[in-house]
Formats: structure tokens, C-alpha cells, sequence
């Protein structure tokens, strides 16, 4: 659809530059594309809200648990195989 705008020069030739486009149109475009999937990943992240984090949580020992449990589901008991 053919649209005149009125761009400020100084933001399209830097758009330009940092976006390595060979067109006007091609950076218009693409600053678009890149506006709207900004806005939706923002309603995204609104959407799923806030979460508190656990005090004390030990990542390691959370990571060990789920190996361990992985392989017991997998081989119905513990492995023998399983790398110390």
C-alpha cells in the first residue's frame, strides 16, 4: 500500500546504518516488524505477571534431583550405566 511519510532524516540514515538495509522502504519495513514483535512480547510478559523467587532454593541440588529421577523413570530403577 503506498504511504508518504515523514521521517526524520537523522533517524532513517541511522536506522540505515545499524539495521545494514539497502533501502529506505527495506528499514521502514523491518523497524516495523521489529516494533510489533516487541509489543507482543511485552503483552506477554504482562500477561504471565510476576513470580517470587524461592529463599535458600539450591540450584544444584534441584539439577541433581531431576537427573536422578530421570534416569530412575527411564530405566524403571537406578542405573548402573549412569555416569559418577
Amino acid at each position: 500500500m503506498p504511504t508518504n511519510l515523514a521521517i526524520e532524516d537523522r533517524l532513517l540514515q541511522e536506522a540505515l546504518q545499524v539495521g545494514r538495509c539497502r533501502s529506505k522502504k527495506e528499514t521502514v519495513t523491518k523497524a516495523l516488524e521489529e516494533f510489533i514483535e516487541r509489543r507482543q512480547q511485552r503483552r506477554v510478559l504482562k500477561a504471565l505477571g510476576t513470580f517470587k523467587f524461592r529463599k535458600g532454593w539450591n540450584y544444584k541440588q534441584d539439577r541433581t534431583d531431576r537427573w536422578t529421577s530421570s534416569l530412575i523413570h527411564r530405566c524403571g530403577r537406578w542405573c548402573s550405566d549412569a555416569p559418577e
